[in-house]
């Protein structure tokens, strides 16, 4: 009767010594050298895999809808250049340039819209110092019809600007700085603004105000202009420096 052969441990429960040709050797690990090759390897083959899996992406996006529409409309206008009586050559040209142009236009009016540095108060009031900034705000006011006079740089009483001729005078105090603007602001422009016999206050700043600032505007009548609000600097002068007299 067969018998299947006998394993190791079987073996060595029943006494009997195994061949030396038929006990399996431990494993060795690698030398330091061929372990150094089989990780290089294994890095060499992951890199493999990386570009083909980018290849693979890559390949994809030119298969979307999108580069369909472009070849699709790429295609029509070439056709109905050369249906319009044009050669290849200037019928190849339309059918390239094309799908471009909707992208091209929608450029240029985003462009045309987007005012320039000097054009915008945002931009502008960046790179602006605070001498630099009342100029700018005088300049607004001048350019609203009004009168300005630019106080001392010493002894003004908290107003930088005198906008307007009595009894609508405007007193302007000009705050170029980098964090919101205070109750102090108000408090000189309010109190400024009897030195110079002015109807109305104003605080204009390239930043903005805080809650208690706002607060204590309200409460005197001062005009707060933030920076986002510079572009009806011009306007809200005008409202009132051009105001009727209370009677």
């Amino acid at each position: 009767m067969w018998r299947a052969p006998a394993s190791a441990a079987d073996d060595a429960r029943a006494g009997v010594a195994r061949p030396q040709h038929l006990t399996p050797s431990p494993r060795l690990a690698p030398p330091p050298r061929e372990r150094a090759c089989l990780r290089e390897t294994r890095r060499s083959l992951s890199r493999v895999r990386a570009r083909s899996r980018r290849r693979l992406v890559g390949w994809a996006a030119y298969d979307s809808p999108v580069w369909k529409v472009y070849a699709v409309v790429a295609v029509a206008a070439g056709i109905a250049a050369h249906v319009a009586g044009l050669d290849f050559r200037w019928s190849v040209v339309a059918a390239v340039l094309a799908p471009a142009l909707p992208a091209f236009l929608v450029g240029v009016l985003r462009g045309a819209r987007t005012p320039a540095a000097r054009e915008d108060p945002a931009v502008a009031k960046q790179a602006m110092t605070g001498t630099e900034f009342e100029d700018h705000v005088a300049r607004i006011a001048r350019s609203s019809g009004a009168s300005v006079i630019m106080t001392a740089v010493t002894g003004d009483y908290g107003v930088d600007l005198v906008v307007g001729r009595r009894p609508n005078r405007l007193a302007i105090q000009c705050k170029r700085q980098s964090r919101p603007v205070g109750s102090g602001a108000v408090q000189e422009v309010v109190a400024g603004a009897v030195m110079h016999d002015c109807a109305h206050t104003m605080v204009v700043t390239n930043h903005d105000f805080t809650p208690a600032a706002r607060r204590l505007a309200e409460r005197h009548g001062c005009v707060l202009v933030g920076g986002a609000e510079l572009t009806r600097l011009g306007s809200t002068i005008r409202r009132l420096v051009n105001a009727e007299p209370a009677r």
